[in-house]
């Protein structure tokens, strides 16, 4: 069994399974092909349960974000154009909005959403025609794209703007909105499990092979 890298614009592991590994237990058992791929089986999809849980409380600890933001950029899958049993589990490391961790309060510091606090910030419902004209012309909306959304900006010649071109602007305008980087996180804490992944496979398999034997047994 093989767990690989991390590689691309989002996060890609591949675990999978090598099916000479369970010969033992296909002679000395009495367990069928058939029997071993279902207990392969259910120990991916454990693992990969396994794997969102510990990135998104990874996330959760260094960025204070809740895990549900994590959790819901994840995604599980069996490649199909694997022979054998190939689990992939994709992580997209988009930056998240900081829009979507709740509902914003203007203060004198900035926005405050959830728990956190964006300085510098500020909020509008850009319901008025010129809030309107101005968020589309600092995001580069095209008058053909829908109407901004209210949202959460920053102004990117504000000291506490952080994007690739800070420093580079005065005056109110450009803006731009505000959101938190988890690429870095994610990798990072993606390497640091990597060598876990391949015991913690371990331990599910055997509790996916001891199920099937009990089955085979007629114990349950």
């Amino acid at each position: 069994m093989a767990v690989s890298g991390v590689s691309g614009k989002h996060a890609l592991i591949g675990i999978k399974v090598d099916d000479a590994f369970f010969d033992e237990f296909i002679r000395e058992l009495g367990l069928t092909p058939g029997h071993v791929k279902k207990a392969q089986e259910w120990a991916l999809r454990q693992l990969g349960k396994w794997l969102i849980r510990v990135v998104a409380q990874k996330g959760k600890d260094e960025l204070g974000i809740a895990q549900k933001h994590f959790r819901r950029r994840f995604k599980i899958y069996f490649d199909k154009n694997f022979k054998g049993l190939m689990l992939k589990a994709w992580f997209g490391t988009n930056p998240i909005s900081y829009d979507s961790l709740g509902s914003p309060k203007q203060t004198a510091k900035g926005v405050k959403v959830g728990r956190k606090t964006i300085r510098g910030a500020f909020y509008s419902d850009v319901r008025r025609k010129q809030e309107q004209s101005i968020v589309r012309k600092a995001l580069r909306l095209g008058p053909k794209k829908r109407e901004p959304k209210p949202g959460i900006f920053i102004r990117k010649s504000s000291p506490y703007y952080q994007g690739k071109d800070a420093g580079q602007f005065t005056g109110r305008l450009p803006i731009a909105k505000p959101r938190i980087e988890i690429d870095e996180t994610v990798r990072k804490a993606l390497s640091e499990i990597e060598a876990k992944a391949q015991s913690q496979l371990l331990i599910y398999l055997k509790k996916g092979l001891d199920a099937q034997v009990r089955k085979v047994q007629g114990i349950w």
